[in-house]
């Protein structure tokens, strides 16, 4: 089988967890972790339980492997299950195109009854796990987001026909098109956000409506404001090369202040839209009504450049998770030929266009 970088991380996650039987709490600084008891593997229909040798440091010698129709017990060792992760990650770094076969790490995954990586769902959730709740003492089975830096900086919300954000010119005339397609993609790399920023230097534009309107009623149903917060955002991005890191474009829409708030506006903007890139990394999906449910109980895996998983509880690091969203996201150009971002059209004798929406780490 053959897996893109992102693909082929999850399954490292996979292994890293079967093998070490324990994460790091994401807020600790003391060695502070998480013992995991059991994985689950909906799809294979297979639980993985995990052996521990004691109940302090929780190291772990084998894993047993059963399947739900109960057709035998197979044992892992630890040591060949570190061994096989090492070597994956290793091969993520080397890994070439789009996607990539790893005849070793395909064969071995195999063997303890994986046959494909992804789970298949429209879920959020990457993977089930019961863990030791240390803090409790209580054994709790939770399910959890993946987010991989070892392929690059992963998304949260991908841009789709759904995430394009309509918006309106209103004092412009047919002869100024001209100037504005000027800006173009044969002139300038920043063609884009030139044209942008010219349109909106020189002309008047209000925000009309998501092209979803099952992504507009999602948003609405987090903040009946966040359309106007993202579209407002949207402008800054793209009309401007500075400002792409979510944080700074927060500061800058609590300036503009377009809904009028008279006190603490930026961390109302700001705990708006940490409502919805929670939501977008949690559970939500534009083109999938949301009933505001989260897939998610756990919290955050996140797996770092070097390897290290460190876990984010939603109960224990809930301002950790926002930290990490707020500091290290940004928001990102799609393809302009695809969305068709920046074309000026006109409908009904009025002129109109496209920005799109993508949000992912920085």
């Amino acid at each position: 089988m053959r897996y893109n970088k992102g693909e082929w991380s999850e399954a490292y996650v996979f292994l890293k967890i079967l093998g070490d039987g324990k994460v790091t709490a994401g807020n600790s600084n003391e060695g502070d972790f998480y013992p995991i008891l059991t994985v689950f593997k909906e799809n294979e229909c297979i639980v993985y339980k995990i052996i521990h040798n004691d109940q302090k440091s929780y190291e772990t010698d084998h894993v047993c492997i059963e399947r739900v129709d109960k057709k035998g017990i197979k044992k892992i060792s630890s040591k060949e299950l570190i061994s096989k992760y090492s070597i994956l990650l290793n091969k993520i770094e080397e890994g070439k195109g789009r996607s990539f076969s790893i005849p070793e790490i395909n064969k071995f995954l195999n063997k303890i009854g994986i046959n494909r990586i992804k789970e298949g769902s429209q879920s959020k959730s990457d993977i089930s796990l019961e863990i030791r709740d240390l803090k409790a003492i209580k054994d709790r089975l939770l399910s959890w987001s993946i987010k991989s830096f070892l392929g690059g900086k992963p998304t949260i919300l991908n841009a789709s026909d759904s995430t394009t954000f309509i918006y309106k010119i209103n004092n412009i005339k047919e002869e100024d098109l001209a100037k504005i397609n000027s800006f173009n993609k044969l002139k300038s790399r920043d063609w884009l956000k030139e044209r942008i920023n010219y349109i909106k230097s020189e002309h008047q534009i209000s925000f009309v409506k998501i092209n979803s309107s099952v992504f507009e009623n999602n948003l609405k149903f987090i903040d009946t404001s966040l359309d106007r917060i993202i579209s407002d955002m949207l402008l800054e991005f793209y009309s401007t090369k500075k400002l792409v890191a979510i944080s700074d474009l927060i500061d800058k829409i609590s300036e503009n202040n377009i809904l009028a708030i008279e006190t603490n506006a930026k961390e109302l903007y700001k705990a708006k839209l940490l409502s919805f890139i929670k939501a977008s990394a949690f559970g939500m999906m534009p083109n999938v009504e949301w009933t505001g449910q989260y897939d998610i109980d756990g919290g955050l895996i996140l797996a770092l450049s070097d390897g290290l998983l460190k876990m984010y509880h939603l109960l224990y690091e809930k301002e950790e998770i926002d930290n990490i969203f707020y500091e290290n996201t940004k928001f990102e150009t799609p393809s302009s030929t695809r969305y068709k971002m920046g074309e000026i059209y006109k409908e009904n004798g009025d002129f109109f266009f496209n920005l799109n929406l993508q949000i992912r780490f920085k």
